[in-house]
């Protein structure tokens, strides 16, 4: 695994520590005591671990290069299908859904993302951004019974990645003002539908958002900078 990153350590350390806690029977993980220098980080308070849960399992019977690559091949045959599925829903056509699917999960970025520099919270989020996108297509334009996409996609999005929800999110946000402006007529209907979606959604991540809001931006705790022009006052510090 040449090219091994900071990002790569950092979800590697997150994955061993999760395994570690789970091996001593704690299920869940908040600070690190076993990995990062035994410094007690707290990142897991603030950054997704669901999906670090497969890694973190696969751990007791791979060794971690192993677990690493089966977790990673499983992601890629999630984002396959995933980006299948969302195709296939808004064409109805399985040659253009498989090659979408095949395109999508073997492009270069992706692969980047995966085994190059290891960024790997948006690795996973690369993974459920079709579900999310068919799912508010199909609320804004299309079949407004299948919401449920739009909320759950939403809420993998944010298991994964709080960066890729907030550029979805903000995404979703234009083309629908843009839906507003090029056709004004929007049935209450597709209103319902687009706050229940919402509201299930904040439903599906107030466990993660709630704790992320009062412990982290509302008590806006310091974070390490990079570069001397980012220093903290000593104060700060």
């Amino acid at each position: 695994m040449s090219g091994f990153t900071s990002d790569g350590s950092f979800h590697f350390s997150r994955a061993e520590e999760i395994y570690q806690n789970l091996r001593s029977g704690h299920l869940f993980t908040f600070i690190a005591t076993h990995t990062f220098h035994n410094s007690g980080v707290g990142s897991f308070l603030f950054y997704p671990t669901v999906f670090l849960y497969p890694w973190a399992l696969l751990r007791f019977v791979f060794d971690p290069i192993m677990a690493f690559y089966i977790w990673y091949g499983l992601f890629m045959f999630l984002t396959l299908s995933c980006a299948y599925y969302a195709m296939y829903g808004f064409s109805r056509d399985r040659l253009r859904a498989v090659m979408f699917a095949l395109f999508y999960t073997i492009s270069s970025y992706h692969v980047y993302l995966g085994l190059r520099n290891y960024v790997l919270g948006e690795f996973i989020a690369y993974t459920f951004i079709p579900l999310a996108m068919y799912g508010f297509y199909e609320v804004i334009w299309g079949d407004q019974r299948k919401w449920s996409l739009l909320a759950g996609g939403v809420a993998l999005l944010t298991y994964s990645h709080m960066i890729s929800v907030v550029i979805t999110v903000g995404l979703f946000i234009c083309l629908f003002l843009c839906r507003l402006i090029v056709d004004r007529h929007f049935s209450k209907e597709r209103w319902v539908t687009l706050l229940k979606s919402v509201a299930v959604t904040f439903l599906l991540v107030a466990w993660f958002v709630y704790p992320f809001w009062t412990d982290f931006i509302k008590t806006r705790l310091g974070t390490p900078s990079f570069g001397f022009a980012f220093l903290y006052s000593m104060q700060d510090l």
